[in-house]
C-alpha cells in the first residue's frame, strides 16, 4: 500500500482536505493500490541555504512498489498541477518518489515477495472448489468440471457423433480464442516481464510436467480409440 508524505505550510482544514483529495486523485490511477495513505506535515517556517524563505515550495515523498519513469512523471505533472490549483499559481512542488523492491516491503511481518512467492507455489497444485478459478474471476474450478461433464454426456448422443468434423473445428477455434484471452489476461499485468524472470524453475515444471503427460494421454487415447473406430469401420464394410 503506497504512502505520500506531503510537507506543505501551514493551512486551514478545508484548503488541506481538498489539497489531499486532488493529490490523491492524481496520484491514484497511475499507482493503481487498492488503499493509499497520505501523511500531512504542516510547517511554520521554510529555510533555505540556512535562510527563512518563501512558503512557496510543496514537498511530497512517495513510497510505493517498482513503477517506470513514465509513471513518475505522470504522478508529479499531475501532483504539482493540483498544488497550484488549491494553493495558487505561485506554488510549485518537488516529489520525490521512492521506487522500493518487493522485497524491501513488508504487510503483516511478512514482505509482498514473500507471499507473492508463496502464492506461486501454491496456486498451481491447489483443487479450490470454492474459490476463483485461474480461467477467471468468478468462475469456479468445479463449474468447470460439471461443463465438461455435461459435454461429455452430450458427445454421446447419436446426432453430435455425424458432426465430429465440425466438433473438431470448434473445439480448435476455442481453443485458440482461450489461450489469445489468457495472453490479453498476462499482458495487462502491470510488471508481466520483469516478474517472467522470477517465476522460477518450480513454475517452469508446473507447466512442463501437465503438458508432456497430456501429449502422451492423448497420443494413448487417440491410437486405442482410432484403431477401434476403424476396426468398427472395416467390418462394416465386410459385411
Amino acid at each position: 500500500m503506497p504512502s505520500m508524505y506531503v510537507n506543505v505550510p501551514r493551512l486551514e482544514q478545508e484548503t488541506k482536505n481538498t489539497l489531499v483529495a486532488k493529490l490523491y486523485d492524481a496520484a491514484a490511477p497511475v499507482l493503481k493500490a487498492p488503499h493509499i495513505y497520505t501523511f500531512v506535515n504542516e510547517y511554520e517556517t521554510l529555510y533555505e541555504n540556512g535562510q527563512p524563505a518563501p512558503q512557496k515550495m510543496v514537498v511530497a515523498n512517495i513510497e510505493a512498489g517498482p513503477i517506470k519513469e513514465e509513471k513518475v512523471n505522470a504522478i508529479a505533472e499531475g501532483m504539482r498541477a493540483a498544488v497550484r490549483e488549491v494553493l495558487g499559481e505561485d506554488k510549485d512542488l518537488t516529489l520525490v518518489f521512492h521506487d522500493n523492491g518487493l522485497d524491501r516491503i513488508a504487510i503483516g511481518g511478512v514482505t509482498i515477495a514473500k507471499k507473492k512467492a508463496a502464492r506461486q507455489e501454491i496456486a498451481p497444485c491447489s483443487f479450490r472448489t470454492g474459490g476463483d478459478s485461474v480461467i477467471g474471476k468468478g468462475v469456479k474450478d468445479m463449474d468447470i468440471l460439471i461443463v465438461m461433464c455435461i459435454g461429455i454426456l452430450v458427445g454421446r448422443l447419436p446426432l453430435l457423433r455425424r458432426m465430429k468434423k465440425k466438433n473438431e473445428g470448434l473445439s480448435l477455434l476455442c481453443t485458440f480464442l482461450l489461450i489469445f484471452a489468457m495472453g490479453v489476461m498476462l499482458g495487462e499485468k502491470e510488471n508481466f516481464f520483469e516478474e517472467l524472470s522470477s517465476l522460477g524453475f518450480t513454475s517452469f515444471l508446473f507447466f512442463l510436467l501437465p503438458t508432456g503427460f497430456s501429449i502422451i494421454l492423448v497420443y494413448y487415447l487417440t491410437k486405442v480409440f482410432m484403431k477401434k473406430e476403424k476396426n468398427s469401420e472395416e467390418r462394416e464394410e465386410a459385411k
